[in-house]
């Protein structure tokens, strides 16, 4: 059982308010599955809060694969660190890759440069991630 409102992050769509670094990474590893909602009304002392109570279940083989699951971590946090940045702007900030790497990276996953993090699929995320995690071996980057 959980707060309202954290269930709804768990179960959160992409190109939503609510779709966020905690979605994306559950939701990789498990299915969220929402069961049903409790209003405060049901519990005594009565809470400020609504709750739902969700179904987790963790993946068996989750694809895509991860290939480096530190740099799948950081390229989904990048991505939310700042909202309303555009996706190319919110993974160079701190200079882990030059703008060129992130550019290729992006162009190979058919990702507009100019699009908010949080219209990425986990698909997507993995996918991106790979892709950074490949470049420096085939000799792109810097």
């Amino acid at each position: 059982m959980l707060q309202k409102e954290v269930a709804d992050r768990l179960l959160a769509p992409s190109g939503t308010k609510e779709y966020g670094v905690i979605t994306v990474l559950i939701g990789y590893y498990l299915r969220v599955r929402s069961l049903m909602q409790l209003k405060p009304g049901s519990f005594f002392p009565r809470p400020k809060v609504s709750s739902t109570f969700v179904e987790l279940n963790f993946r068996q083989e989750p694809t895509p694969r991860i290939e480096d699951e530190d740099l799948f971590r950081w390229v989904v946090r990048s991505s939310f660190a700042q909202r309303r940045k555009q996706i190319k702007n919110a993974l160079t900030a701190d200079a882990r890759f030059p703008i060129g790497v992130i550019a290729k990276a992006l162009e190979m996953n058919q990702t507009d440069p100019q699009c908010r993090g949080e219209t990425l699929t986990i698909e997507e995320f993995v996918n991106l991630s790979n892709i950074l995690s490949d470049l420096p071996k085939q000799g792109v980057g810097g």
